[in-house]
């Protein structure tokens, strides 16, 4: 089964694939791309099942902002970008995401391309962009099975299973949220976004946390701590910290990272270092999603030797 999405000329995605084994769709993107990118990519293939997903920037360009450096290797004189948001305003695209009007999960379903004349629409992340147009992709199975669903749970694990449309992100690894997020990537740059998922829908889906998401964090402890970390916001966070100094331990409610790891992942500021290291946060826990590394152990694999040397001394 294979299905093209054009994307301009010079550039081609696909899905397409089947596994041998349990029959089930699988997804493979490829994307017609520069050497630069085609350098950039051939370190990070992501294997799916025995596909490949390159993960270079699939989207459209991002506004240039100072932030923090690809852990992945993406930037510096790469056209390529990070398909997890370092190197870009990810402020901006929350901002813009907010704006959107809200979508509940059952009126999504009525997009489905089954009612004449209403216009097909598919949800990731939250975000849930018209893909009427593209009836090369959407308009045949499996990929028009997907419409008037949520599909970041296919996306992510990369096998096509009605049963996975419309379901939680709860245990997917490192690997497979950086295929939703070229996933991610891909779709906001080659369709329009219309609405965002409810709030009560998306927290069904995805938790309480801005983490991996456009759509906005609720208002619970633990993801005001990683949203204020998330968008380097020193003064917010020493407020929940004064608040409650427990706040500098509070896992985040999807990758279940600790306020230090979530520091050193998106490179904040050594003063939020500082802060969490007063206020208790542990410098032995240990980050599932990076393989069981500490806050300095993922500090030195990032290349932060200043946030690694901080944590070392124990903020002193």
């Amino acid at each position: 089964v294979t299905h093209t999405m054009s994307r301009g000329e010079g550039e081609k995605t696909s899905v397409q694939g089947r596994d041998a084994g349990t029959g089930a769709r699988t997804f493979t993107v490829s994307h017609r791309q520069s050497e630069e990118e085609q350098q950039a990519a051939e370190t990070i293939n992501a294997p799916v099942r025995g596909h490949q997903v390159p993960l270079q920037a699939l989207g459209r360009q991002r506004e240039k902002a100072e932030a923090p450096t690809c852990p992945l290797g993406f930037g510096g004189g790469s056209s390529a970008q990070c398909p997890l948001g370092f190197g870009s305003s990810s402020a901006g695209q929350a901002q813009a995401h907010q704006e959107l009007p809200e979508m509940s999960l059952a009126a999504l379903g009525r997009h489905n391309g089954k009612i004449p004349r209403m216009p097909k629409f598919v949800s990731v992340k939250g975000s849930v962009f018209d893909v009427t147009q593209d009836k090369e992709s959407f308009g045949v199975p499996p990929l028009s099975d997907c419409c008037g669903s949520d599909v970041s749970r296919i996306l992510a694990v990369g096998s096509f299973d009605p049963n996975l449309l419309n379901q939680s992100l709860a245990g997917l690894t490192y690997e497979q949220h950086q295929r939703l997020e070229a996933f991610y990537h891909m779709f906001s740059g080659r369709f329009k976004p219309v609405a965002r998922l409810s709030a009560e829908n998306y927290e069904q889906l995805f938790g309480d946390t801005f983490c991996f998401s456009q759509a906005p964090a609720t208002e619970s402890p633990a993801a005001a701590v990683h949203d204020a970390i998330e968008h380097q916001d020193i003064a917010a966070l020493t407020r929940l910290i004064d608040t409650d100094p427990a706040a500098a331990t509070l896992l985040c409610p999807r990758t279940r990272l600790t306020p230090l790891h979530k520091v050193v992942e998106v490179g904040g500021a050594l003063e939020m270092v500082h802060l969490l290291l007063s206020a208790g946060a542990d410098v032995t826990a240990q980050a599932d999603l990076y393989d069981g590394a500490t806050p300095g152990n993922l500090a030195t694999k990032l290349g932060r030797q200043e946030h690694a040397e901080v944590i070392e001394k124990g903020g002193q």
